[in-house]
């Protein structure tokens, strides 16, 4: 499961390793000064949808482990990159339990910062050292009931 989120989430956004060096330091100055609720893509943007099914009985060592160790590390970190996409990126929780009894959970990247990468893995390395890194994704993969659904889109006019 580990190799094939990695891939989706590479194939999906055919970025390059993280760095902060991706994106015009301009560029990513305009999405970290700009408003979170009215900013979304314009006709032809990109817009990235994952949606994550956690097993039934992970919802709140689940939502812990965003809270506590994803979206801490991504409001601490002094990547500029990471600044500019927490502005253009929503988290969605469930309303109810699914009729299997898991949960769905969504991130809305609307829209895709350009030249920017969104690697769960590569971040908590980054920010908690590589083997910290790895044992956090290692958490995260074990909350999943299957594979996330990653689904790249354009905006259009209508």
């Amino acid at each position: 499961m580990k190799i094939l989120t990695l891939l989706l989430f590479t194939l999906a956004l055919q970025a390059p390793a993280q760095t902060n060096s991706l994106a015009d330091p301009k560029e990513l100055q305009k999405w970290i000064g700009s408003n979170k609720e009215t900013n979304r893509a314009k006709t032809e943007e990109r817009v990235l949808v994952v949606v994550v099914t956690i097993q039934p009985k992970a919802k709140q060592p689940f939502e812990l482990w965003i809270k506590d160790v994803l979206y801490a590390a991504l409001y601490k970190s002094k990547s500029e990159m990471k600044k500019a996409q927490l502005m253009t990126t929503r988290w969605l929780e469930p309303v109810r339990q699914n009729t299997d009894s898991t949960w769905t959970y969504c991130w809305i990247m609307d829209p895709v910062i350009p030249k920017t990468d969104y690697d769960i893995l590569t971040f908590l390395k980054n920010e908690y050292g590589p083997e910290a890194g790895e044992k956090h994704w290692e958490k995260y993969l074990s909350f999943m009931a299957h594979d996330p659904l990653v689904v790249g889109l354009k905006q259009t006019g209508y």
